[in-house]
C-alpha cells in the first residue's frame, strides 16, 4: 500500500508547485505541503523497514550480517547514484543570462564566477 501511495504522492507533488497561490502561500497551502511531506516520509520509512525484513529473510544465517550489509549497501547505492545525473541535468538545462539594472539583456553568460565578472561590472 505504501509503495502505491508514494507513487501517487510523487505524481501529485509537481502540481502543488504548479498551482502555487498567486496571492502568496496561505496556511492551507503550507498544510498541504506538510501533510504531503509527512505522508511521503511515513511511506519511505515503511518501505525501508520492509526492505530490511526482506533482506533478513533471504540472507544466509551463516554469513547473515555480511550479506545483509551487502544487500543494504546495494539498495542504498541504487537510490543514491541517480541524484548525480539529475543535478548534472539541472545544471546543463539551466539558462544563465546577464541583465543590466535597466532590464536589458547583456551578451554575457553568468555560468561561473569568472564569467559573471563582466556582468557584475556592467551593473
Amino acid at each position: 500500500i505504501c509503495y502505491s501511495l508514494k507513487t501517487v504522492l510523487v505524481g501529485v507533488s509537481p502540481f502543488v508547485l504548479v498551482f502555487f497561490p498567486t496571492n502568496g502561500a496561505t496556511l492551507g497551502y503550507y498544510t498541504l505541503i506538510l501533510v504531503g511531506t509527512l505522508a511521503t516520509a511515513f511511506c519511505s520509512t515503511v518501505m525501508w523497514v520492509s526492505w530490511g525484513a526482506f533482506f533478513a529473510r533471504i540472507s544466509d544465517p551463516a554469513i547473515g550480517g555480511t550479506y545483509l550489509t551487502l544487500l543494504n549497501t546495494t539498495n542504498n547505492f541504487g537510490g543514491t547514484w541517480p541524484r548525480f545525473f539529475v543535478l548534472a541535468a539541472i545544471d546543463f538545462f539551466t539558462v544563465k543570462s546577464c541583465y543590466a539594472t535597466d532590464g536589458s539583456s547583456l551578451p554575457f553568460q553568468c555560468g561561473n564566477d569568472a564569467a559573471s565578472s563582466p556582468c557584475l561590472a556592467k551593473g
